[in-house]
């Protein structure tokens, strides 16, 4: 089948013109990417603009094979943590790409870790993660879940894996 990038984009500072003028890039992007490689049934890339709930959130993590967590510069991601809980209780888990440059890649080392302005480090990495086997899978988010288990701190992970548990 063809990939299809979903871009799930939480409004954030609307009102500040550099976000904007990143949105209309963004956007303007997608489109040149659609035009050049999309069909009239289908398009390569959707990009949402919209809050979610916890539990919508945690279904978009279990319907992902890949899920690309490529930062420049973060302190502790938190998307990457949600991914791996959400993927621990799929029926059939993704695999996350990450950036090096993530906070949270210092524990997640059983994603596929990425240099971000690498674009062929990247395109690789998605490309093993959708080859990879399901055992492999499974054996890397089992792996990631474990850590984030042992060194959570933190009262979201409690209330994000009810919301897995939930939506799974």
């Amino acid at each position: 089948g063809k990939v299809v990038y979903a871009g799930i984009l939480a409004p954030s500072r609307e009102k500040i013109p550099a976000y904007e003028t990143l949105k209309k890039e963004i956007e303007a992007s997608a489109k040149l990417i659609n035009k050049k490689y999309g069909t009239n049934k289908w398009q390569p890339i959707h990009l949402i603009y919209k809050l979610f709930s916890r539990e919508k959130i945690v279904n978009f993590y279990n319907k992902a094979d890949i899920c690309l967590v490529t930062p420049l510069d973060d302190g502790m991601n938190l998307v990457s943590k949600e991914f791996v809980v959400a993927s621990f209780f799929a029926k059939t888990p993704g695999m996350l790409v990450l950036s090096q440059f993530a906070g949270s890649a210092i524990d997640l080392t059983q994603a596929l870790i990425v240099n971000p302005y690498d674009i062929d480090q990247v395109v690789g990495a998605i490309k093993k993660g959708l080859e990879m086997s399901d055992a492999e899978k499974i054996k890397r988010i089992k792996n990631m879940a474990e850590v984030l288990d042992e060194k959570n701190i933190y009262e979201w992970a409690q209330e994000f894996v009810r919301s897995a548990v939930t939506a799974g």
